[in-house]
């Protein structure tokens, strides 16, 4: 009975979150086959998204419209300017979109086959949305891409590093997508690069972030955590764990 219990709980989760035919369009996409593509839609995204088969794109939609992921950030007010960076397909950059209507996102996504996956998923949202094949970094220049992955797959979280590994990826630093497309401010920066944040959140210049009003970040082990609080240490932000984010808030 507690297994038919869970599992009900979870169906009407789903359903809240989702819809009736977001449900139905889950259930049939988590069967779906490697190379087959499911278009599924969720209550909380103004346009339809879609999942290739056999990879870890259901699990990522999963966490951002059926767990809600990134509900720490609802509150936010007056929020126009979004950098993504790790945006694999755009299940976050949507979910932001969504919810912050005269916001635009500068999606960054080092992986060639997410990239195509992303701009798809994004292409309803127009002049909204800039894209850039690169992986944030430190330093601007070339990566590569390691042959250590995480996640289910190489489509969910491929590493950059300096290697000599199995591809090369541009690098792009924080100022320098500032700089490109004229923000002077970030409402809100999300970061979710794989380890990467060490490097960018230890160099040397970051006064980048005294004008980034909010940060919401995967942080992946102890180093990069360390790494990122002392960057943030003397920022006014308030600090939570939302899941598996850590979230800070500007009380300014």
């Amino acid at each position: 009975m507690e297994i038919i219990a869970k599992r009900l709980a979870a169906y009407r989760k789903i359903i809240k979150n989702l819809g009736v035919r977001g449900f139905v369009g889950r259930s049939l996409a988590r069967r779906a086959a490697a190379g087959r593509t499911s278009r599924l839609v969720s209550k909380r995204c103004a346009t339809p998204l879609y999942v290739r088969g056999g990879t870890s794109d259901i699990r990522v939609f999963d966490q951002i419209f059926v767990d809600l992921e990134y509900r720490c950030l609802d509150q936010l007010r007056d929020v126009r300017t979004i950098i993504d960076a790790g945006a694999n397909v755009g299940y976050s950059s949507a979910y932001l979109l969504t919810r912050f209507p005269e916001a635009s996102v500068v999606a960054i996504e080092p992986d060639p086959d997410n990239c195509k996956a992303l701009a798809r998923n994004l292409a309803p949202y127009g002049s909204r949305v800039a894209l850039h094949q690169a992986a944030l970094w430190s330093e601007q220049g070339t990566l590569d891409f390691s042959a250590n992955t995480t996640g289910l797959g190489n489509e969910w979280a491929r590493k950059v590093e300096v290697t000599n590994g199995v591809g090369s990826v541009k690098a792009m630093t924080i100022d320098q997508i500032m700089a490109m497309h004229g923000l002077d401010f970030v409402d809100i920066l999300k970061v979710d690069i794989e380890g990467a944040e060490e490097k960018v959140f230890a160099a040397q210049d970051i006064g980048w972030i005294k004008r980034v009003k909010n940060i919401v970040i995967e942080l992946h082990g102890e180093k990069c955590t360390n790494s990122f609080m002392k960057a943030v240490g003397d920022r006014n932000f308030a600090i939570m764990q939302c899941e598996e984010l850590t979230v800070c808030l500007s009380q300014n």
